[in-house]
């Protein structure tokens, strides 16, 4: 279900989301797919121009888009008499806000394991090319971002008279750009019919947010799981976790469609033989042990949505596009279970 916030906790989060770009004293937002729907369903395929003495109609598509900002709260209202959604009860008529990184976060595998969900973007700008003699000439200047992974310092002792033997910094650090991710695209049909019938029209439109975060949140585990996957890991034994100076504590497991490795402890926690607390996915056959807090994945903060009208019924093709990355900062901290 939605992260849902009383008003109270929605005043306390707005405040710590305030380093985000969301004001302190903001209100939440409608939900982007309410005005998205609306002028689809409305929009007219053509729009006017030339002269009067010879005008035209050109034709365009029929739609519309939307941002859906995950640093921006929604406001989340009681579904209609009679639709029982899998959300929070709310008294009749209310509103509460959702968190969509949140929600994002609760509904992402990797990230209940530890992993940071990093919604975060580069500070593009245009800059003068050879100082002010550019003569409109620019370029643009990009902010790689980094994801730090920090090691203990290792002491060793020093005898009498020896020199420091020196050692590399103790940081394991991955640098991440936007301009060549890949975008995923999750599409699906509204028709006039479902817009209208019980369940539809604002309920739909809730629901259908619900969906995308939640989808994200499952696209943030196959991007992690896959980049794990691909770093062909070893066989997990408690050595090579003891030899990474990883604490039991550090460890988390996801265990794939196949199912390998999956129990029960004695005290009925569910987890990866031998005993590592562990969690299912359907985002990956295999089964993985690893420090997940040391990875995380970077979703590009604004999901694109567009709706684009069908038919003269007014049947909406909806379309929202996402941009993410994996960031594995050490892949030698997973590793791979085999079926019991």
């Amino acid at each position: 279900m939605p992260e849902i916030y009383t008003p109270e906790e929605a005043r306390t989060m707005m405040q710590a989301h305030s380093r985000t770009g969301v004001s302190s004293d903001a209100q939440p937002n409608q939900n982007p797919l309410d005005g998205l729907i609306t002028e689809a369903a409305n929009a007219l395929g053509y729009r006017d121009g030339g002269t009067i003495d010879h005008p035209q109609r050109i034709p365009v598509t029929a739609g519309s888009m939307r941002k859906i900002n995950l640093a921006e709260f929604v406001a989340h209202g009681d579904p209609a008499p009679n639709v029982y959604a899998t959300t929070t009860d709310l008294p009749a008529g209310e509103q509460a806000p959702i968190d969509p990184r949140a929600v994002i976060e609760q509904h992402s595998v990797v990230a209940q394991a530890g992993s940071r969900i990093i919604v975060a973007a580069p500070r593009d700008r245009t800059i003068a090319v050879n100082g002010e003699k550019t003569s409109g000439l620019f370029g643009f200047y990009q902010d790689p971002q980094l994801l730090r992974n920090v090691e203990p310092a290792q002491f060793a002792t020093l005898a009498d008279g020896a020199d420091v033997a020196a050692s590399a910094l103790p940081f394991h650090d991955t640098v991440f750009t936007w301009p060549e991710v890949a975008t995923a695209a999750f599409r699906t049909t509204v028709t006039r019919a479902q817009n209208r019938a019980l369940g539809g029209g604002e309920d739909l439109r809730s629901a259908l947010l619900d969906a995308i975060l939640r989808g994200v949140a499952e696209y943030a585990d196959k991007l992690l799981l896959a980049a794990i996957a691909a770093a062909t890991p070893a066989a997990f034994t408690f050595a090579l976790a003891a030899a990474k100076h990883l604490k039991v504590s550090d460890l988390r497991a996801v265990i794939g469609t196949n199912g390998a490795g999956a129990g029960y402890r004695g005290d009925g926690a569910f987890v990866v033989n031998p005993g590592i607390p562990a969690e299912l996915s359907a985002q990956t056959a295999g089964t993985y042990i690893g420090a997940f807090g040391t990875a995380g994945v970077a979703v590009w903060p604004e999901l694109t949505v567009t709706a684009k009208r069908l038919n003269v019924d007014g049947d909406l093709d909806v379309t929202c596009l996402v941009n993410a990355q994996a960031v594995l900062t050490d892949a030698t901290k997973f590793w791979t279970v085999s079926a019991s």
